[in-house]
């Protein structure tokens, strides 16, 4: 078993919007803008993404469930301070929501703030589908790079990230890997 850092397997250019639109279409998904209606879905969501990481935990499902629900607010609350002109999109496959992806645009370096999918749907080429129309709109609309974080112990998200061209900026802060995907001919920032 390898137990060195994971080497970047690199695809080729990024698609075109078009070809990123066919991605998302081929497998059945759409984003639309969050709303409020869409609180109980994204607790669900937020439960099945934290799931894991709670197993041990000796706590009822109902403590389970509060501190689950008292997080995701603090989230949500935090995010939107700092990251106010974000997009924050409700992922749908064949009309029934999925995850959600929320990205900020505001700036040459856009930011992958999240992306987080139900458990059924995670393996199957959505997050992958999802981060390829992400790189196209990126280029198309003259973005440099698009940064994000990922859990280090989330080897699966590592990879994918890995192979679609995302870097490790440095060393890990605290539970998170800083990755920079950088559009074709651009230059990174130092």
């Amino acid at each position: 078993m390898a137990t060195g850092p994971i080497l970047a397997m690199v695809e080729p250019a990024p698609d075109t919007p078009g070809q990123a639109r066919e991605r998302l279409g081929a497998l059945g998904l759409a984003l639309r803008a969050e709303k409020d209606k869409d609180g109980s879905f994204l607790l669900d969501l937020y439960r099945s993404v934290r799931a894991e990481e709670l197993a041990p935990v000796p706590w009822s499902a109902a403590m389970k469930d509060a501190f689950l629900a008292d997080q995701l607010a603090l989230q949500r609350a935090d995010w939107g301070r700092r990251f106010g002109a974000a997009d924050r999109w409700v992922v749908e496959q064949h009309g029934r929501p999925i995850g959600r992806l929320y990205l900020d645009r505001s700036a040459p370096t856009w930011r992958v703030i999240d992306i987080g999918l139900m458990t059924e749907a995670r393996g199957r080429g959505c997050g992958q589908a999802l981060l390829r129309w992400c790189q196209a709109d990126a280029v198309q609309a003259g973005a440099k790079t698009i940064d994000l974080l990922v859990l280090v112990h989330n080897r699966a998200a590592e990879r994918l990230y890995l192979r679609l061209g995302f870097i490790p900026d440095r060393a890990p802060t605290g539970p998170y890997q800083a990755m920079t995907w950088t559009a074709p001919g651009a230059h990174a920032a130092p």
